[in-house]
Parts: C-alpha cells; sequence; structure tokens
C-alpha cells in the first residue's frame, strides 16, 4: 500500500501578508513534517518580488522552502504565497547534483538580513539598487543569505545587479559582486572575498 501523501493545496489564515522567512517557516514546518518519511530544509528563496525591509511584497510575493526526503531520494518544495495560498511540488528528481546540506536551525531572519543589506554603501556605479531577491542556502562550510540588489534600466537596457553573501547566523558580509550587464551581455564586473568563506 503506498504511503498518504499531504494534501497538496490548502489556504492558510495569514496574521499579515508580508510574511518574513521565519514567520512562513513556522507556518510551512508542520505541513513539511506532515510527511510519511522524514524531511530536511535544504533551501529558502523568495519568489515574485521581496521588499526592502526583507518581507514578502504583496500582491506578487511567495517564499519556496525546499525539503529533502533521504529515504526517498527526492525533493520536495513548498510555496506559500502572500494570500495565504499554500502548494507543494512531489518529487523533485536531484538529476545528478550533489546531495543536498541540510539547514541547520539557526539562520536569521529575512527581516535581519535585509536591514545589514540596507547598511551595505551601494557601489558606485549603482546608486539605484534596492533589495530584490534572498535565498538561505547551506554548504559544507557555511550556511548563507545571498542577497540581491538590483537596478534595470528600460531605456538602456542596462542591468546592475550586486550580490551579497552573509552569513546565515551573525548576518556578516562575505562575499559581495557587481555586476553591470547591457542587453544581456557583462560589461562590468567586480568580486571581493571579505572573510573565510
Amino acid at each position: 500500500m503506498s504511503a498518504k501523501l499531504p494534501t497538496q493545496r490548502q489556504r492558510l489564515t495569514l496574521d499579515r501578508p508580508d510574511l518574513s522567512a521565519r514567520e512562513a517557516d513556522k507556518l510551512i514546518a508542520p505541513h513539511a513534517d506532515s510527511w510519511p518519511w522524514s524531511t530536511s530544509l535544504i533551501r529558502v528563496q523568495s519568489a515574485g518580488a521581496v521588499a526592502p525591509n526583507g518581507r514578502l511584497s504583496v500582491g506578487v510575493g511567495a517564499w519556496y522552502f525546499s525539503y529533502w526526503c533521504s529515504a526517498r531520494e527526492v525533493g520536495i518544495i513548498y510555496g506559500l504565497f502572500y494570500n495565504g495560498n499554500l502548494s507543494y511540488q512531489y518529487p523533485i528528481s536531484r538529476n545528478g547534483a550533489p546531495l543536498p546540506t541540510e539547514i541547520e536551525n539557526s539562520w536569521i531572519d529575512s527581516i535581519d538580513i535585509a536591514t545589514r543589506v540596507a547598511a551595505e554603501p551601494p557601489p558606485t556605479d549603482g546608486k539605484d539598487i534596492h533589495l530584490s531577491h534572498l535565498a538561505l542556502h547551506g554548504s559544507a562550510q557555511r550556511q548563507c543569505w545571498e542577497a540581491w540588489r538590483t537596478d534595470y534600466s528600460a531605456e538602456n537596457r542596462i542591468m546592475r545587479k550586486q550580490t551579497l553573501l552573509l552569513d546565515a547566523e551573525s548576518g556578516a558580509i562575505v562575499f559581495d559582486a557587481f555586476e553591470v550587464s547591457e542587453n544581456g551581455v557583462c560589461i562590468h564586473s567586480t568580486q571581493h572575498v571579505r572573510g573565510p568563506r
């Protein structure tokens, strides 16, 4: 007999629509724990848009939480939207990728990461960049938040993008990269390692 899977689509009642990552985690985790097999959190990321304060943008935002089920060697991805819609995709295959690393429960919230990112002076050629994406992922060395700050000029077709890696426990920036592209072609880039990675 095959194991009974959780309900694939549900509508949750939210205290507020602009959830932070930790607030979304509290809502999603009980559903991830309801599977017949043990699951481990391996990735958190924003989708649609994230506000400058590290919360979902109301009207377009969602949090995606990825879990790994070692007993089945497949992944599960939960999506929680600003309107309370919760659904999952299963099964997700590795397709030859390395085994994912479990994220320990010591990571700081997206709103704390956004505060740290906001305090970071923008690159000289990127004064108008703003926070647009957040992702939390683990590794054997250090689990990190990845933050994108972007600015796109439709008139000139120029995209400016800064990528920051921040320690998921302390919020310290350990790496930054800045790229300017025109019509999808990189015309300028810089990278800096700020601490042990």
